[in-house]
């Protein structure tokens, strides 16, 4: 633990309140620790290039390593879907027989589709659309 150092301030009484406010908000033990806090963070203010920028870059920060932690699942998420729908194509490819100009309409369709409505397509809405001949 580093040796701490005693010093007189002075400070008005509407700030002591203030400090003993928010001292639970701020997760310090005592005032002094808040002070302390408060002082490193001024001085982050004051020395950053932007004085402007700092409380957004802070933000900024806070949230990309929000977002990164909540993309860990989704990646993993995207990652299974994926390998199930490379055995769902590996399957289909090898028990239908389709011409190559057929396979590119095909293509072409579904990625005007799934523009056209966002990405969501329900099996129901494909199902249709294969029996009504609309692909072939």
């Amino acid at each position: 633990m580093e040796n701490k150092t005693r010093k007189n301030f002075w400070i008005y009484p509407e700030t002591e309140n203030k400090i003993q406010a928010h001292l639970k908000e701020a997760n310090c033990a005592s005032a002094s620790e808040f002070v302390e806090k408060a002082i490193n963070f001024y001085c982050g203010y004051l020395t950053s290039k932007n004085d402007s920028e700092f409380l957004p870059k802070l933000l900024l920060n806070s949230i990309d390593s929000l977002i990164e932690t909540q993309l860990v699942p989704v990646r993993r998420l995207l990652f299974k879907e994926a390998v199930e729908l490379n055995k769902l194509s590996q399957v289909i490819a090898t028990s239908v027989d389709i011409d190559e100009i057929t396979l590119s309409r095909l293509q072409a369709e579904c990625q005007e589709e799934v523009s056209h409505i966002n990405g969501i397509l329900g099996f129901e809405k494909a199902y249709q659309k294969q029996r009504s001949g609309d692909f072939e």
